[in-house]
């Protein structure tokens, strides 16, 4: 049964991205951009997995080159947006192209892979009972938005030996940290720093005894630069324990930006 709620929750940690700097000009002289968006930008990603003291473990290092290649314009709530797409050059992800755009400073993205949860070999899809498209990722105007407003998914009859029903709690909440610095190219560059938290908690029926899953909290900072974008997202391990019978330590993760391009706009 560990093994099998390890690999139900590890999933909801949200691992985002990511993933060449020959040129870190601004985009726009005299005008900050977080998040700069256009054709032929790039960014070259190391990522690490982490230990439960947040330690890299060296034998996890992956590098991740991703590319904006294209738009689309899209209806969103009734709004014409300008899609970005990213495009990403990584073995490690399952699938390589990400949906990005940004309105009034906010920024969304389109969730095709989280919460991850992909079960589909356990007898279910949670896909089918987490309907997911856009979601705001960042807010820059605002000190805290919701991202993913709080769920209750129920998953009953499972394929799973002495487990028949399973039941999560989920909810994403984002808030604006502050400001922080950040080493790029051996230089010391100024960020805004932004914290996502998945808040989980549920219950598990084995038999006639259902046992809580309880509350915990997964957390990731990103760190955005002015002219660049997201040049650092870190989540933490987590230990979450059950009934005080069993715990669970959920690796971390630790995502840095080595090189980039980024256009300048005309």
């Amino acid at each position: 049964m560990k093994k099998i709620i390890l690999l139900i929750l590890a999933g909801i940690a949200p691992f985002i991205f990511w993933s060449c700097s020959d040129d870190d000009t601004p985009v726009n002289p005299g005008t900050s951009n977080y998040f700069p968006m256009t054709i032929g930008n790039y960014w070259v990603y190391e990522k690490y997995g982490l230990d439960s003291n947040n330690n890299r473990i060296s034998t996890t290092l992956q590098i991740d080159s991703v590319y904006c290649n294209a738009t689309t314009q899209e209806v969103i709530n009734n709004t014409t947006q300008t899609v970005y797409t990213y495009t990403h050059h990584s073995s490690a992800l399952a699938n390589p192209d990400q949906q990005f755009y940004v309105s009034n400073d906010q920024i969304y993205q389109k969730y095709q892979i989280l919460p991850g949860l992909d079960l589909t070999s356990l007898g279910f899809n949670v896909r089918d009972y987490i309907p997911i498209d856009w979601m705001l990722l960042i807010d820059q105007k605002n000190a805290n938005w919701t991202s993913f407003p709080k769920q209750t998914i129920n998953i009953p009859s499972l394929n799973i030996p002495n487990i028949s029903d399973l039941s999560l709690n989920l909810e994403m909440i984002g808030k604006s940290v502050g400001t922080g610095t950040f080493i790029y190219q051996n230089k010391t560059i100024n960020t805004k720093n932004y914290e996502l938290d998945w808040n989980v908690s549920g219950t598990l029926k084995s038999g006639n005894f259902t046992v809580a899953i309880p509350a915990f909290t997964l957390k990731t900072v990103y760190k955005l630069a002015d002219g660049i974008g997201i040049v650092s997202i870190i989540t933490n391990s987590q230990k979450v324990s059950i009934m005080g019978l069993t715990s669970f330590q959920f690796n971390g993760s630790e995502t840095s930006l080595i090189r980039s391009k980024v256009l300048v706009l005309e």
